[in-house]
């Protein structure tokens, strides 16, 4: 498959300033071998893989060309990028003016575009668009109303792709009534609007599996699979497809009670 973006002339030069103008939290290598961002011994160190194999993954599923989609937090615009190597049509938001900065910047040094913008994703409804598929990734065990926020994506989308911690097993829960339905949950601090790994509030809600499951259920998504469950050093983590029309008919579920990788 040939390259979709475009061919951009940098130097050294050139990108030795985009990397001193920004506080970057992740690495790429750039088509003429020159590195964007930065690198960190304990976490994302190595430069960032484009596309990154769960969106191979979701592409051989629905297949992503001529698709609209909407990225949920976009970060450095790393995911971004991946998503538009599949398809022209991608829309992305993130709460933090920076990331969006910093997306667009890394968006252009590798020939690429998309719609960027800051918005609370939270607060998003219909009103933002309709998009064929929701790619969802990091951002909902950031949030304090996951089950609502839900309820408002299946409004907008058809597909759900959905990658987040969940509650361990042996967390203390709470519980929460939504539009008559009660959801476990555990709570998490978060570290606060300078750290950009955290969420927009001082807490946090992480939904139970059988929580979470059923709060993508109720939002419209009929149809969902267990794509992945992985232990991972800030808890049980999880990949998710759902959708409202499609009926994921040969995608296979994993077992929660075996973690893969």
């Amino acid at each position: 498959m040939s390259s979709p973006f475009r061919t951009v002339s940098l130097s050294a030069e050139l990108v030795d300033e985009a990397n001193k103008a920004f506080d970057w939290r992740a690495a790429t290598e750039l088509p003429n071998g020159l590195m964007l961002g930065r690198m960190f011994e304990h976490k994302r160190a190595v430069p960032q893989t484009i596309p990154d194999k769960r969106i191979v993954q979701l592409n051989s599923i629905v297949g992503l060309q001529g698709k609209s989609v909407l990225e949920i937090g976009c970060f450095e615009g790393i995911h971004t990028i991946g998503l538009r190597t599949f398809t022209d049509n991608v829309t992305a938001i993130d709460v933090r003016p920076t990331n969006v900065f910093k997306a667009l910047a890394r968006l252009s040094f590798h020939g690429a575009d998309a719609k960027v913008f800051v918005a609370d994703c939270e607060k998003l409804d219909q009103s933002f668009g309709q998009f064929d598929v929701i790619f969802h990734f990091g951002v909902l065990y950031h949030l304090m109303q996951p089950v609502q926020h839900l309820k408002a994506l299946g409004a907008m989308g058809d597909i759900l792709f959905l990658d987040t911690h969940v509650a361990a097993s042996e967390a203390e829960l709470g519980s929460e009534n939504v539009d008559g339905r009660d959801y476990q949950f555990a709570l998490f601090n978060e570290g606060g609007w300078t750290d950009p790994f955290s969420g927009k509030d001082d807490s946090s809600k992480h939904l139970t599996l059988a929580s979470l499951q059923d709060a993508i259920g109720n939002a419209g998504f009929s149809a969902q699979r267990l794509l992945n469950f992985r232990m991972e050093r800030n808890g049980p983590r999880v990949l998710i497809i759902a959708s409202r029309t499609l009926t994921l008919e040969g995608v296979a579920s994993v077992s929660p009670d075996a973690p893969t990788s």
